[in-house]
């Protein structure tokens, strides 16, 4: 199968997912393409949140297999993974070179994301503070997902890399500021009820986005 050189000890977590490519409208008014993540099966969102989502890796490949979805995996702080996402550099030698030496540096199991244009390599280690996503680099370990297409680069076992990636998080400037939550009045629709009436509003786009992760085109 098309999966079948992805880790094992990644394969052991029920954090799989699938992922379907939608067209959104950003902010500035123009038209990208984005990756919704949604259940295995059903295919209705998914929540990078919330593991009633997820599923373990058979099912998730099963449910890619053959339809117009792909595979994710949820990253968790109940996990030892950190993925390291490249986008893709190729008209600026200076950032591309920067990355393929990062990428030497890391040494781990490497995959090219759907674009073709993109890395996601994936370690070991902890993040010192929530992810990050500035131009071109980005590296998260919890309440995000990745792509995974089986396209493996570089098909090495995942590796220890808690220095590297301290190093690399730093090297990306400040992290995002985190916004303190605010109780809310008793529920009185579902979880998926609420889902399915955001993702229909006149900000659903946007909300896709963000239940997703905020996940990045490519």
């Amino acid at each position: 199968m098309p999966f079948d050189q992805i880790p094992f000890e990644m394969r052991s977590y029920d954090q799989w997912i699938n992922w379907k490519s939608e067209t959104i409208i950003d902010k500035d008014g123009n038209s990208k393409q984005t990756k919704v993540p949604v259940r295995c099966g059903d295919a209705r969102l998914a929540s990078v949140n919330d593991p009633r989502d997820w599923s373990n890796f058979n099912t998730a490949v099963a449910s890619a297999i053959g339809r117009d979805v792909g595979l994710g995996f949820v990253f968790t702080k109940g996990d030892p993974f950190v993925g390291i996402d490249l986008d893709d550099a190729s008209d600026n030698a200076e950032i591309f070179n920067r990355q393929k030496a990062l990428a030497e540096r890391l040494n781990s199991y490497s995959e090219i994301s759907p674009s073709g244009k993109g890395l996601h390599i994936i370690v070991k280690g902890v993040l010192p503070g929530p992810g990050k996503h500035p131009k071109h680099y980005g590296c998260f370990d919890a309440q995000r997902y990745f792509t995974f297409t089986g396209n493996v680069l570089h098909n090495a076992p995942i590796a220890e890399r808690q220095i590297e990636t301290v190093e690399f998080y730093n090297e990306l400037g400040p992290a995002p500021i985190e916004v303190d939550s605010i109780e809310s009045e008793p529920e009185t629709h579902t979880d998926d009820e609420i889902c399915e009436m955001a993702a229909r509003a006149k900000n659903g786009e946007k909300f896709k986005r963000l239940y997703g992760g905020d996940w990045q085109t490519d």
